[in-house]
């Protein structure tokens, strides 16, 4: 290695334990250059001043994350075997090296990070995720994703999220979630069974009487129609019929316990799922009427030890 590169490898190390104990805006030039064993004018002939430090701390870092991720991937087939793999990768790289993502998560308080080559690298790391999302897609293992974008958002951002606790309020960093997270993205989108639930045999001849019973009373009428006939209708023999029901007016009144049962069913599932699409909705409302708030929170607070004890 040449003696310049020795020098700037220094500086970078320094800034990163500087960067990592005292915050990007408390630390000084004066601190960096004695930690590298140079005068504080010596940074200077490296690097253009203290951002310019910050955004290659991460520009490395994230080229090199970007390589050795796609060796891990390398051999690996089928797009949901890849994305286990990334989103281990991923959780290892934040486990690992926590002051480098302390400093990742710091810098992007400051906006001229993202016209840095800082972030463009990020993008690049990014995108790897989004190609194997992709992938899945086409392939139909993950399905009713119509953005791969906002799928990878949903890991890289959960990821951020867990990796604020690890480095602001100092919980203990644990590869366990990596396995979490991928089964919750894995839940969402694989694809729906095609097959109906199965019921008991029982239950099963149960409700064929009571769907060829509902069929030939509204058709013929109470009086008209015959177990017989409610029998033949259901592909059982008659006798069968008065295994579940005494007579034919026992019959007539447990449709709508069968009936009203399923609606019953039918409206608590999709009143759950109503409630949280309104709450999601709402969310996204509330961020997107409140620009002002949301660039404060994402981008001043949510890595401020500060605002996590207050």
């Amino acid at each position: 290695m040449k003696e310049s590169e020795k020098k700037k490898s220094s500086i970078l190390e320094s800034a990163i334990k500087v960067f990592a104990e005292k915050g990007f805006a408390d630390a000084t030039v004066s601190e960096i250059a004695k930690g590298a064993g140079l005068g504080a004018s010596g940074i200077y002939i490296y690097f253009k001043g203290k951002e310019n430090i910050l955004f290659t701390i991460i520009e490395n870092f994230l080229i090199e994350s970007s390589s050795d991720l796609k060796d891990h991937l390398e051999g690996i087939r089928g797009a949901e075997n890849k994305l286990r793999k990334a989103i281990w990768f991923h959780c290892k790289a934040y486990s690992v090296n926590k002051k480098k993502i302390k400093i990742i998560l710091e810098s992007r308080s400051y906006p001229r990070f993202y016209n840095s080559d800082a972030y463009i690298a990020l993008k690049k790391y990014a995108g790897i995720i989004t190609d194997i999302i992709r992938e899945g897609i086409s392939e139909g293992t993950f399905c009713g994703a119509s953005s791969p974008m906002i799928l990878r958002d949903m890991l890289l951002g959960t990821v951020d999220h867990i990796a604020i606790n690890w480095s602001v309020r100092d919980t203990p960093n644990s590869l366990e979630q990596a396995e979490m997270i991928y089964d919750m993205f894995m839940n969402s989108v694989r694809p729906l069974s095609k097959e109906k639930n199965f019921l008991s045999k029982k239950d099963e001849k149960r409700k064929r009487i009571i769907n060829s019973a509902t069929s030939l009373f509204a058709e013929k009428g109470f009086n008209d129609a015959s177990m017989l006939e409610i029998a033949k209708k259901a592909d059982v023999a008659e006798g069968t019929v008065y295994e579940y029901f005494s007579n034919k007016e026992n019959l007539l009144v447990s449709i709508p316990v069968e009936k009203l049962g399923q609606l019953y069913n039918n409206i608590s599932e999709n009143a759950y799922e109503r409630k949280i699409r309104e709450i999601i909705l709402k969310i996204f409302q509330f961020y997107n009427n409140e620009k002002n708030y949301s660039t404060i929170l994402v981008l001043m607070l949510r890595t401020n030890k500060k605002f996590h004890k207050s």
